[in-house]
C-alpha cells in the first residue's frame, strides 16, 4: 500500500516539474524592456506640429533591437513608419499644420506588450518681450516671457541673428525663480551690433523609468521673431 502511494506521488509531480523549464522561459520573454523615445516639436511662425516615436526592445539600450509595432499614433493619428537604416532603426512620425496645444497622447503597442498610451505636455512661451527697448551691450538684456518660470527639465535658447542672418544662440537652463531671465553684459558680448532679431526656443527633456519600459520625451517650441536693436 505504501508503495502504491508512493507511486502515485511521483506520478502527480512530473507534470509539474516537465512545466518548470517552459514557465522560465515564457517569463524571461515577458521581460525584455522597452526603451521608447517620443518628441514634439512645433514652429510658432509655420503652425507646423511635428512628432516622432522610436521603439527598441532589449536588456540594455547598447543591445535593444527596434521593433515593429501594430499600432503607433499621435492624437489618434496614425504615425508613419519610416526604415532609417541598421544604425536608427524603425521611426514612426507625424506631421501637420494645427494649433499648439499643451498636452498630446502617444498610443502605441502590439500584441506582445499591449497597446499603451504617453502622454506628453509642456507650456509654450507664446509672448515675450525685452525689458529695454534698445538693447545695450554693456548693460545686458532683461527677457520676459508670459508663462511660467523654467523646471529643472527644461531650458531657453536665445537665438539671435543679426543683419548679416548670422545666428548666436545663448542657453539658459532650468530651473528659475520667476519667468524672466537676465542676461549680463559678458553673455551677450559676441552679439554684433545694429538690428536683429531673436527667436525663444523652449526645450524639455524628461526620462522615466517604470518595470517594463524607459521612457524618453523631448518637446521643443520654436516662438515667433522679436525684432530687435543692439547698440555697443
Amino acid at each position: 500500500m505504501r508503495l502504491l502511494k508512493y507511486i502515485f506521488f511521483i506520478l502527480l509531480i512530473i507534470p509539474v516539474l516537465n512545466c518548470q523549464p517552459e514557465a522560465k522561459v515564457k517569463t524571461k520573454e515577458e521581460a525584455k524592456h522597452i526603451f521608447a523615445k517620443f518628441y514634439v516639436r512645433y514652429l510658432q511662425a509655420e503652425k507646423e506640429l511635428k512628432a516622432e516615436a522610436s521603439f527598441k526592445q532589449g536588456d540594455t539600450i547598447s543591445t535593444a533591437r527596434s521593433i515593429v509595432l501594430q499600432e503607433a499614433n499621435f492624437e489618434k493619428n496614425k504615425m508613419e513608419i519610416q526604415n532609417l537604416g541598421k544604425s536608427y532603426g524603425i521611426r514612426y512620425s507625424f506631421r501637420k499644420a494645427a494649433p499648439y496645444s499643451t498636452q498630446y497622447d502617444f498610443e502605441f503597442g502590439n500584441e506582445q506588450i499591449g497597446i499603451h498610451k504617453h502622454t506628453v505636455q509642456m507650456e509654450p512661451i507664446t509672448a515675450f518681450y525685452i525689458k529695454e527697448e534698445i538693447v545695450k551691450k554693456t548693460a545686458g538684456i532683461n527677457l520676459i516671457w508670459e508663462g511660467q518660470a523654467l523646471s529643472k527639465d527644461q531650458e531657453l535658447v536665445l537665438l539671435f541673428t543679426d543683419e548679416q542672418n548670422k545666428a548666436f544662440p545663448i542657453t539658459v537652463s532650468g530651473p528659475t525663480p520667476s519667468n524672466s531671465i537676465a542676461l549680463s553684459s559678458e553673455k551677450i558680448a559676441s552679439l554684433s551690433p545694429g538690428k536683429g532679431r531673436l527667436m525663444v526656443i523652449k526645450k524639455q527633456l524628461i526620462k522615466t523609468k517604470e518595470t517594463n519600459f524607459t521612457k524618453i520625451t523631448e518637446m521643443e517650441f520654436y516662438s515667433n521673431n522679436l525684432d530687435i536693436e543692439i547698440v555697443k
